[in-house]
């Protein structure tokens, strides 16, 4: 029963206003509450009230893992290049090993953040027996720290089951060449540049599994990108041509998306169901989680559908469009100058550090999103407890 998994809720002031309502409530709050702009509103926020609480778990375990393999790989490819003057011979080798490191400190990292991220959206606003603020960053990171083995568990559980969906979809985009793993090499030109910005917005709509299935799949595809099979972008020595759309391919990129839509949807409350509980069982989030998504399916598919195109727009014009021009026009003029390719393992390195930020910072909003969507529908099912937006909150200090 929801009431014996989730206690009546104690009555917190926001603002002077109590999240315990024992009167009646108008129906429309409960519409008002779980609108989509109210969500958003409530998730940016907890961010302006919370910056140090989210940033620091956010930034040092959702991007610490890309920044720190990718630092390695820059340090490994000039260390070799100083003694070689060259590092073509090693590049594949010390690219596995910025993978290899990526993937495990990824898998402990990620879950980590993503706990403490998702703690904090749970308790904004709430407030001590002493009047304090109940959020900081050491409550945040202690409550990620005594729930890690779930929600490590979590992690491998939604891992597992997208990298089998998304490597349809992969595989489909692949027989189209539209691929990242289609194409090699960036020309200078416009028609490369354009049809880069093209197949890597597309391939920013495919979900991340997390790693170490991230990895996994990064592996597999710079080595189908080595194949004879994958060609430059552009058309100056290479036609770009897209692949025959065949009916087995249209099956299997339905039944891909159809089964990253469900899993999307039924497991988006993981990190707030385990995060609610002081010390969550192994496998306790996984009904809670799937129980409460079933219920208000739509609801939550539509409100995380619509959150999810906002997010690829900005991620097109944040990162895509940035990092393409980067190495489409500018690092092509840096090789000229300094007379050697040196730059292009810089300049990836460099765009996988910012990428990891910037995607970090997405990913922090995403799990605020649904840490409070999760509120709004845990207080309406209850009865007893009303959802207040954050905007109540107050800026506290860490």
């Amino acid at each position: 029963m929801i009431g014996e998994a989730y206690p009546p809720v104690k009555p917190v002031m926001l603002g002077g206003v109590s999240t315990l309502d024992t009167g009646s409530r108008p129906a429309h709050r409960n519409a008002e509450k779980l609108a989509f702009a109210t969500l958003c509103q409530d998730a940016l926020t907890i961010f302006v009230a919370h910056p140090l609480q989210l940033l620091v778990p956010g930034f040092l375990c959702l991007a610490g893992a890309a920044v720190l393999s990718n630092l390695l790989y820059a340090g490994l490819i000039l260390d070799v290049y100083s003694r070689l003057n060259s590092y073509f011979a090693a590049s594949t080798s010390v690219f596995y090993i910025q993978l290899q490191v990526q993937a495990v400190l990824g898998f402990f990292l990620i879950a980590l953040g993503r706990g403490a991220v998702s703690w904090v959206a749970l308790h904004a606003g709430e407030r001590d027996k002493d009047g304090h603020s109940l959020v900081t960053l050491r409550r945040a990171m202690s409550a990620a720290v005594r729930n890690w083995p779930a929600l490590l568990l979590s992690s491998f559980v939604y891992g597992l089951l997208m990298s089998v969906t998304v490597a349809g979809l992969i595989y489909v985009l692949r027989e189209m060449r539209l691929d990242q793993s289609n194409y090699r090499w960036l020309r200078p030109e416009s028609s490369a540049i354009s049809a880069a910005m093209i197949v890597r917005s597309i391939n920013l709509l495919v979900p991340d599994p997390g790693s170490p299935f991230s990895e996994l799949y990064s592996y597999l595809r710079t080595s189908l990108s080595r194949s004879t099979t994958s060609v430059y972008f552009g058309s100056m020595s290479y036609p770009q041509t897209l692949g025959k759309f065949t009916l087995p391919l249209g099956i299997m990129g339905a039944a891909s998306l159809m089964g990253i839509f469900l899993i999307e949807t039924m497991l988006c409350f993981r990190h707030a169901e385990i995060m609610r509980q002081h010390k969550a069982n192994a496998w306790s989030w996984l009904g809670r989680c799937v129980s409460l998504a079933r219920r208000h399916f739509w609801q939550v598919a539509s409100l995380r559908l619509l959150l999810r195109v906002i997010v690829f727009v900005l991620g097109v014009f944040c990162l895509t469009l940035p990092i393409t021009l980067h190495q489409s026009l500018v690092v092509p003029v840096i090789v000229s100058q300094v007379q050697n390719y040196l730059p292009y393992a810089m300049s990836s390195a460099a765009s996988n550090i910012g990428g990891a930020l910037i995607g970090a910072v997405f990913i922090m909003f995403s799990l605020v999103f649904d840490a409070r969507l999760n509120l709004a529908l845990r207080g309406e099912e209850l009865d007893e407890a009303v959802f207040v937006p954050a905007t109540a909150t107050e800026p506290t200090a860490g």
